[in-house]
């Protein structure tokens, strides 16, 4: 099991360190997710504006997959609910539940079609953990078992623990690598800029001097 997991891991790095698109890397990561770990894998991520931005949805069955869309988009997740991702986001540790069950889960449910959504997909264990990056947290890795009743065990979650470390070292560095691009960006049309102030600063000075010759001149 431990050499499973090493090569897992080895894949899962060589699948990050593969391209700076984060967002397609984390959608691949989330593939490998399903269905050795997973019969569902999301990745959510903070954007800029503070809210919370579903960037990788797999599931092994693609009916489901299109519910779990559905319930993201309708649904998103919010940093203020005490559990679930907003848990995860407001404090940094993973949320796990290794047994779910439906009646305790809708039963705080009060929308009719949250609740069937969720009837759907039927999630049996879940496991939520960071992505976290010195003392920032990037978003979530969900992980759920919806088609068996097999829960999640304390390995299950260190493994996913790890991945996500990886995963949001790859987030980090991709958004690093970004912002050196835009700065260059910036910095070649400042460059323009100046460049463009200096021949039409040039360009005045020899008007000028034609005009004093000219006066001079006559």
């Amino acid at each position: 099991l431990a050499e499973a997991e090493l090569r897992f891991l080895a894949e899962t790095s060589a699948v990050l360190g593969a391209s700076l698109s984060y967002a397609a890397t984390l959608q691949q990561v989330a593939a490998l997710m399903v269905p050795r770990l997973a019969d569902l894998c999301t990745v959510e991520l903070v954007d800029p504006e503070g809210g919370i931005t579903p960037v990788a949805v797999v599931h092994s069955n693609p009916t489901k997959q299109i519910w779990v869309q559905t319930l993201r988009q309708q649904y998103p997740p919010q940093f203020d609910t005490p559990n679930g991702i907003g848990y995860v986001l407001q404090t940094g540790r993973s949320a796990f539940y290794p047994r779910i069950a439906e009646e305790q889960l809708l039963a705080v449910v009060p929308d009719a079609t949250y609740r069937r959504l969720l009837q759907q997909i039927g999630f049996k264990s879940v496991l939520i953990v960071p992505l976290q990056v010195r003392d920032q947290i990037l978003g979530t890795l969900t992980l759920a078992r919806t088609e068996t009743d097999q829960p999640y065990r304390e390995a299950e979650l260190h493994l996913a623990e790890e991945v996500a470390k990886r995963a949001a070292l790859a987030v980090d560095n991709a958004r690093l690598y970004e912002e050196a691009q835009q700065a260059e960006r910036q910095l070649r049309r400042m460059n323009e800029t100046l460049e463009q102030r200096v021949q039409a600063r040039t360009s005045e000075l020899e008007r000028r001097n034609r005009d004093l010759d000219q006066f001079a001149y006559i």
